[in-house]
């Protein structure tokens, strides 16, 4: 099924065994398994209060993300707020296109590649982006038409239950995932 270690004990909630694997390992969410799942999503789909903590640890201390835009910077992952603002400050006054009025095409580039990631850093918290949109209940509900069905049978007076959604959303979706194989 294409998991990771990471994939397994965000399934199992183990938020623990997740800080091991970054801090000793080095390992990241930035692979999907067969499936297109990261481990934030693996731990989304278990539903639980602890399961929420780990996808939301997830995204913000082990996304492939963040990594990246520190790289860009130059500072390590675990960067205090005012090692990352001195970083961006020295590669902004090293890459200004203002300093470079007659070459702007490398330079403008990477000034404003190193502004993406400060933004990245400081107003998103370096989150990351780990979803794998087929498990979006919005979206399974549209692509399985019971979105088209629940409106109209709101103004019928006739009401689906909510269950009864959610389970048409989840096969729909397991069926666009695995086809004729599931």
């Amino acid at each position: 099924q294409g998991h990771t270690a990471l994939h397994k004990a965000a399934w199992g909630g183990h938020i623990a065994l997740i800080r091991y694997l970054r801090d000793e390992h080095g390992l990241l969410d930035d692979l999907q398994d067969f499936a297109g799942n990261y481990a934030a999503d693996l731990a989304d789909m278990a539903n639980t209060e602890r399961h929420s903590e780990v996808a939301a640890y997830l995204r913000q201390h082990c996304s492939g993300a963040r990594a990246k835009s520190c790289a860009i910077l130059g500072v390590p992952v675990d960067a205090s707020p005012s090692e990352i603002r001195m970083a961006y400050l020295c590669k902004a006054k090293q890459y200004h296109p203002d300093r470079y009025k007659n070459d702007k095409n490398g330079t403008e580039k990477d000034f404003d590649e190193c502004r993406k990631a400060y933004q990245h850093l400081t107003l998103e918290n370096g989150a990351g982006f780990q979803c794998n949109p087929a498990h979006s209940l919005n979206l399974m509900l549209q692509l399985s038409g019971v979105a088209e069905e629940t409106s109209s049978s709101k103004e019928k007076g006739t009401q689906p239950s909510d269950d009864e959604d959610c389970f048409k959303a989840r096969l729909i979706a397991v069926l666009l995932e695995y086809g004729d194989k599931g």
